[in-house]
Parts: C-alpha cells; sequence; structure tokens
C-alpha cells in the first residue's frame, strides 16, 4: 500500500528525494501544505491526508497550523503554490473563492455543515421555547456572526440583524449579552460551547434546544488558482474515496460527524429554511451522491 509522509518542514532532502524517484517510476510526486487553524477538527486533515494517499503518485503531506487561527481570508491570501508545492486549505464556499482559488468540487461534510444550531444563554432558551414561524424568529433576535463569512450575508439576506467580529470576539459578545443566538454549524456546537464557556468562565452559554437553521451550504478544499495539477491531484483522491467506500467510513465513524448526524436526523427540532443567494450554480450542479440525505 503507497504510503503518505507527513512532514512538519517546508524543505527537507526527503521531498528532493521523492522527486528524484518519480522522475524513473513515472508517478507524479508533489508536496501538498495545508493551511488551518490549530483548533480545527482532525477530521479535515484526515479526509486531506487519506485523499492523497488514494491519488495517483507519490505526494508529501506538510502540517501548517497558523498561530492563533488566521481569519479565513488572510489564511486564502496566503496560498501561494508553486510547481512543486500546492498550499491547500479548506473553507466555507463564496462565488469569489470559487472565482479566486481552484475549488475542489466535493463538499467535505456533505453539506452538514449548512445546518446550524444557536449558541445562546441558558436564561434566553423561553424565549426560543415559544418562536413559531421564521418571521417570530428574525423579529426576536440579533444574530452574531463573523465579519468575512459568508453566512454573515445568508443571515442579512434572510431579514436577520446581525453583529459582526472575530470568533473569539463574538463569544465574549454573546456571554455579555450584546446578541442573543450565535448560529454554529451542527459540527462546532457542542465542543465550543464547551470550550468557550469553560475559556471564559461563562457556566451560562449553552446550546439552544428547540430550533435548527438551514441553507445549502459546506466547506471545500481550495487551493492556488494556477495550480492546475494540485487541484486534479485533490478531486482524484477524493473520488477514489468514494470509490472505494473510505469517504464514507471515515464520514460515518468520525465522532464529530456523528454528533453532527444526531442534530440533523433526530427531527426533534423546528427547522428553518434559508436561501442562500451565493451559492454558485457550480456547486448546485454538484452530484447529489456528495450531500447528506436527512433522515425524515
Amino acid at each position: 500500500m503507497k504510503k503518505l509522509r507527513i512532514k512538519y518542514a517546508l524543505k527537507t532532502s526527503v521531498f528532493v528525494f521523492l522527486l528524484f524517484v518519480s522522475s524513473f517510476c513515472g508517478l507524479s510526486a508533489k508536496e501538498f501544505v495545508f493551511i488551518h487553524s490549530p483548533n480545527d477538527p482532525d477530521y479535515y486533515a484526515n479526509l486531506l491526508k487519506a485523499a492523497l494517499e488514494a491519488a495517483d503518485g507519490s505526494h508529501v503531506l506538510t502540517d501548517l497550523p497558523s498561530e492563533g487561527g488566521n481569519p479565513q481570508n488572510r489564511t486564502l491570501r496566503s496560498m501561494h503554490s508553486t510547481d512543486e508545492v500546492s498550499y491547500v486549505t479548506f473553507t466555507g464556499h463564496t462565488p469569489e473563492r470559487e472565482k479566486d482559488f481552484h475549488q475542489i468540487d466535493i463538499p467535505l461534510t456533505r453539506g452538514l455543515f449548512g445546518y446550524r444550531v444557536f449558541a445562546i444563554l441558558r436564561e434566553n432558551q423561553p424565549m426560543f421555547d415559544n418562536i413559531s414561524a421564521l418571521d417570530d424568529l428574525i423579529s426576536r433576535t440579533t444574530m452574531g456572526s463573523g465579519s468575512s463569512w459568508p453566512d454573515t450575508d445568508i443571515l442579512e439576506n434572510a431579514g436577520f440583524r446581525v453583529l459582526k467580529g472575530l470568533h473569539g470576539n463574538l463569544w465574549h459578545m454573546l456571554a455579555r449579552g450584546r446578541f442573543n443566538a450565535y448560529p454554529r454549524s451542527v459540527l462546532e456546537i457542542s465542543a465550543e460551547v464547551k470550550r468557550f464557556a469553560d475559556k471564559l468562565n461563562a457556566d451560562g452559554l449553552a446550546p439552544e434546544q428547540t430550533i435548527m437553521l438551514h441553507y445549502p451550504f459546506d466547506v471545500f478544499f481550495y487551493v492556488s488558482k494556477g495550480d492546475v495539477e494540485g487541484a486534479q491531484i485533490l478531486k482524484q483522491g477524493l473520488i477514489n474515496l468514494y470509490k472505494s467506500g473510505e469517504f464514507m467510513e471515515l464520514f460515518n465513524t468520525n465522532l464529530l460527524i456523528r454528533e453532527a448526524l444526531q442534530y440533523v436526523d433526530k427531527g426533534d427540532r423546528k427547522l428553518y429554511e434559508l436561501p442562500n443567494p451565493s451559492l454558485s450554480d457550480r456547486v448546485q450542479k454538484i452530484d447529489d451522491v456528495y450531500w447528506h440525505k436527512v433522515n425524515k
């Protein structure tokens, strides 16, 4: 079985050796540098590693966590691929990112990232218990959302009042009652509430219990615009993972995904659908096989 070498320095003689060997073996060899936040779940790194192992050729994966966690736009601006090195990250889809970078058209969480549960102050739960319609929710709540996040445009387009800020600052704002709902994906809500409740010594932070938002949305791998080879390798690897069944095995056995599926498939929440006006034709044409079908 082909082994993927993972390293933590950008250049080593190992990679030079791989290039030398590949010239005789007829295999492509490329170094992939994975830029991400140190707080990101390991699901994405594991998926990237598996995709590179499933693609043709021998590739090297370098892990490059950003200090303090880069904002999404700054992370994207830091990517600069070369003939030998592909810089890759994952982030939520926008038409601008699709245009400015090379998007790998396989949704990484099968659309789960578009299902949102609110982080709230526990004392405000009765207000949400009495919500009976989307208009009711819009009129009673003020949302918190990231300054550069695609979600912010979706929420504002639906009519919500939105206070914007950096991710960490938004948790401070929620704890102080600056707004009353912070939509987080079903992949993020439980771990983040626990982490920030501990960090801020704010026992009152909790997941809201009765409501879930949904809009068509997911995160994708991105490489630099001109990095056609890197994009082809990643797409081939992800498709091969689907063909072998390994993608769904990684998906269904990941604890984070399994918890998210409990939120989505349990069916005990009021579900409000929001349009995503920024969803491109390209994403809408992605085959249904790559999207999760909710159990009714």
